[in-house]
């Protein structure tokens, strides 16, 4: 039996049929509830009104996509001219009416064109309206100052999970989502130095800002293992060392000589007697002659000038020395090294030793 067709039932008691339609008849609610859904009011709390105040534009914009997608299904939001003209009934007030029925009248224009009318279906209608309240109403300030905090923010106290929610909520509020060559030496120099030098020294270079996150994450988990097994070095021990340091330079009072020049003068070979009469008449050691020094004389070839029995005999070492003066002759030179660097540590300022001193003992491995 066809269930278009049409029965017909006799009661009793009553002389004219019933008529019933069976395809009514499988499921009488079903049209009823797309009804309602597609026609029916809209569900949720619709957005507070906007007025105009330039720091609540982002809310406003953000509450009513909620309450679009939750009545996604509803004609009212699913046609994108009504979607505007809704939105526009929740901004009142006396600084944004005359944007508003701005907006509605450019709307119009589009849809009822004589030339090229536009379907109330394109999406186009609730792009432009969007884009328009952006350029509006948004706050520059706020994304100026997300941008200034974007640019100081470091990890602390070895939370990295932290500075990553926060570098990514900042660069959202300072609409750099979207950036990959600004973001990355932004996140690089906002943390630790080792960390940042572990994820550059990976076998592959992380290229976008979701990868050095990733890696960053994975560096420091390999070093919180490290540090777990003790193969880590120990921050606190490189800061002592540091300490140690700064308290010794301080304690002793600053040299400006170079240590390597002293030396050179105390280890020449002593004068004999000639060369100390020709020093007291001032003449060269070499020709012998006045008005110049024996480094400077004019007859002196590239050999050495010649000295007497009595001093070769006395400078000479002997053959069985010559091995033991040569190890002596290079740990005067690692000395003479250490005596500069720390008379140049005692010459510079309190600061730049501190950086001199943080480079050499907070290590670069200390995340």
């Amino acid at each position: 039996m066809d269930d278009e067709d049409t029965l017909q039932y006799f009661t009793p008691g009553f002389t004219a049929p019933i008529q019933i339609n069976m395809a009514e008849a499988q499921d009488p609610t079903e049209d009823d509830e797309e009804t309602k859904v597609t026609k029916g009011s809209l569900k949720g709390s619709p957005p507070a009104k906007f007025d105009g105040d330039r720091k609540m534009a982002k809310k406003f914009l953000n509450d009513f996509k909620t309450y679009k997608f939750l009545n996604r299904k509803n004609e009212t939001m699913k046609i994108p001219a009504n979607r505007v003209a809704l939105a526009l009934t929740f901004i009142k007030g006396e600084h944004v009416q005359d944007w508003a029925h701005e907006m509605m009248k450019i709307m119009e224009d589009r849809l009822e064109s004589t030339l090229n009318p536009m379907l109330e279906t394109n999406e186009y209608h609730w792009d432009h309206f969007e884009d328009a309240f952006r350029d509006a109403y948004t706050d520059t300030s706020e994304r100026e100052d997300a941008d200034n905090r974007l640019q100081n923010l470091h990890m602390k106290e070895g939370n990295l999970d932290q500075y990553i929610a926060e570098f990514n909520r900042l660069s959202h509020l300072a609409e750099r989502n979207d950036e990959t060559r600004g973001l990355i030496p932004l996140f690089r120099q906002g943390l630790p130095y080792g960390l940042a030098q572990a994820c550059m020294n990976r076998s592959k270079w992380p290229e976008t800002i979701h990868q050095w996150e990733a890696a960053a994450r994975e560096e420091n988990k390999r070093y919180a293992i490290k540090k777990n097994l003790g193969l880590a070095r120990s921050p606190r021990d490189g800061k002592d060392r540091k300490q140690q340091w700064k308290a010794a330079l301080k304690g002793k009072q600053k040299d400006n000589s170079v240590p390597m020049e002293v030396d050179a003068a105390q280890t020449r070979r002593p004068l004999t007697e000639h060369q100390e009469k020709l020093k007291k008449e001032g003449r060269c050691f070499h020709c012998e002659a006045q008005g110049h020094m024996s480094r400077e004389c004019p007859k002196k070839t590239n050999k050495p000038p010649p000295y007497t029995k009595a001093q070769s005999a006395t400078t000479q070492p002997p053959k069985a020395t010559a091995i033991a003066e040569a190890t002596t002759s290079q740990t005067e030179t690692d000395e003479e090294k250490v005596n500069r660097l720390v008379a140049e540590l005692k010459g510079l300022n309190d600061d730049v030793q501190d950086k001199v001193l943080n480079g050499a003992f907070i290590g670069q491995e200390d995340f």
